[in-house]
């Protein structure tokens, strides 16, 4: 399978089909992403903590789905660490919560976009890998508080 850019400088590039769509419409088939690989800034976690007067500090993601993937809409809980943000420090463990939220609207309310990290779910069986940066967005959309520990 070769390389495929879906976004390069904010520029919609590609779109995934099914084999009978891209045979209908002439298109070339191109499966759906099986990895995710994104270009990062240079700011640090620490340098977004410090410039943080109040905020939420979210270190892992569990249970995410697509809702709607017209628009990209994810639903998911916090996990292993969810921590309050207070005039430049973290204070304190906060309750996990659920999310409904879209990476697009996340990247459109972004202000600092930090160094890249690079994740792997089940890489050992062909699973997915995720290259990203850690990203200070102004809002974000949490639901409900998460009983998940």
């Amino acid at each position: 399978m070769e390389k495929t850019p879906w976004i390069e400088e904010g520029i919609l590039k590609s779109l995934s089909s099914t084999r009978y769509w891209a045979g209908a419409r002439g298109l070339r088939h191109r499966p759906s992403p099986t990895n995710f690989l994104m270009r990062g800034g240079t700011a640090t976690v620490d340098s977004m903590i410090r410039a943080t007067d109040r905020g939420l500090l979210v270190t892992r993601l569990w249970y995410v789905r697509l809702v709607n993937p017209r628009n990209l809409l994810l639903t998911g809980l916090t996990r292993d660490g969810l921590f309050l943000i207070e005039r430049g420090r973290v204070t304190g463990a906060v309750r996990n919560f659920r999310f409904n939220e879209s990476p697009l609207g996340v990247l459109l309310r972004a202000d600092m976009i930090g160094e890249v990290r690079r994740f792997g779910a089940g890489t050992d069986r062909g699973g997915v890998v995720l290259q990203v940066p850690a990203v200070r967005s102004h809002e974000f959309n949490f639901t409900s508080a998460s009983d998940a520990v």
